[in-house]
């Protein structure tokens, strides 16, 4: 894929749109959080094992005598409802590694303190059909959910509450596809549930 053969459609500071091409006769589109410069189509595979993803998404564990997952239920403007969701958010300096960003959205969104990171994957495609956009996932776990609060979110940002999850009410949520209010949820916030109930999280980082 050469650079030049790209057209830059539209382009904002959190979302951009590109004409990528792929034949001579045909366009291919596709929406990015990068820069022209800077989309993954024009890296090689030993550039994209070395860039960091777009965001963060964090399968936050509650421990106690029965450890539970956290998730939150966050408004989603593009599907016009709450929607089931783990906590993340997008790097905000290139000083940022995965790690500050977990914590930094933990604490934005929750107000919990993490105890304790660990990486799950550096990085995963969102919808590589129609975007490059990346998460990377990790594992916090919190002590407790005594001090949560959503009042520290950027403007715009919208929660109504959240879920506290046994492995039990995991399955059956998974089984259900959706949530308590019969919506449904983004692929992130499955692989939560699948993460957690496959008790992955129990082996030591």
């Amino acid at each position: 894929m050469k650079k030049d053969k790209i057209e830059t459609l539209y382009e904002s500071r959190f979302l951009s749109f590109y004409d990528i091409g792929q034949t001579e006769d045909k366009p291919y589109y596709q929406a990015s959080r990068r820069k022209k410069e800077d989309l993954v189509v024009t890296k090689s595979n030993k550039q994209i094992n070395k860039m960091n993803a777009d965001g963060v998404g964090c399968v936050v564990i509650v421990r106690g005598q029965e450890e539970k997952l956290f998730l939150n239920h966050e408004y989603r403007y593009p599907v016009g409802q709450y929607v089931l969701s783990v906590p993340a958010g997008l790097y905000e300096s290139e000083n940022e590694d995965i790690y500050d960003v977990a914590k930094r959205e933990i604490k934005e969104e929750t107000g919990l303190e993490a105890k304790e990171i660990r990486l799950i994957s550096p990085l995963l495609f969102s919808s590589p059909g129609m975007t490059d956009e990346t998460n990377a996932m990790v594992c916090v776990f919190v002590d407790d959910i005594k001090d949560y609060t959503s009042e520290n979110c950027e403007k715009g940002e919208i929660f109504k509450g959240y879920s506290l999850l046994t492995k039990k009410q995991a399955i059956e949520l998974l089984d259900k596809v959706c949530d308590e209010h019969n919506n449904y949820f983004s692929v992130y916030t499955h692989f939560a549930l699948l993460y957690f109930i496959s008790e992955l999280w129990k082996n030591e980082g």
